[in-house]
């Protein structure tokens, strides 16, 4: 009996010893480092189009709920969301999803007027693009997807045209995560051409 004793308390300290061994195993590895990326421009500059004269603000483009925080998401199958812990958006994607795509336009276009909402309030605006983002994404394949519901507006705020859906397709040009957001940049750029044709004076 006395002798069964320390063997007891040592069976009924152990699982403690070994999740105190545990935890300090946990806090002495290193935290997987953050990662941050930008949408990038197109390189390309100036088209033969003409183009207005007068300032285009782009935006305000209403991103979907599920893109408001900075990880990057893939899309499997069956609808389901994949978040990026360590790999996020250096800055709010609703700004940089709209400047990056202003950018687009005035370089594509090689107007200088063209602005990405908020514009500066007294800025006379001939027209404007607005609409909603109803998906920007990547799924299990590195398949990059823009679906953008859009429209040009008038100075009066009436609707030029009708309400167009737009989708963009383009694939990741290699393995990893720069590698899908090379594959949303190329979206937006295609999205940005459209938009260039569709401001072009006819």
């Amino acid at each position: 009996m006395r002798e069964s004793q320390p063997r007891g308390l040592v069976e009924r300290c152990l699982p403690l010893l070994c999740a105190s061994l545990l935890m300090a195993a946990c806090a002495g590895a290193p935290s997987p480092e953050i990662r941050y990326y930008l949408l990038s421009p197109v390189a390309q500059a100036g088209v033969a189009a003409p183009f207005s004269p007068d300032p285009v603000v782009i935006g305000p483009l209403q991103l979907p709920g599920y893109l408001n925080r900075p990880q990057l998401m893939h899309r499997s199958s069956g609808g389901e969301l994949v978040l990026r812990e360590y790999h996020r958006w250096a800055e709010p994607l609703d700004d940089l999803f709209v400047r990056t795509l202003a950018e687009n336009v005035s370089r594509i276009s090689g107007s200088d007027q063209v602005l990405a909402f908020p514009a500066a309030p007294r800025v006379d605006v001939a027209r404007r693009v607005t609409g909603r983002v109803l998906r920007f994404d990547t799924d299990e394949a590195g398949e990059a997807v823009l679906r953008v519901q859009w429209s040009l507006v008038g100075p009066q705020g009436q609707v030029q045209g009708r309400v167009r859906v737009s989708e963009y397709r383009a694939g990741a040009p290699g393995p990893g995560e720069a590698a899908r957001v090379a594959a949303l940049d190329a979206t937006l750029a295609d999205f940005a051409r459209d938009l260039a044709a569709a401001l072009a004076v006819q």
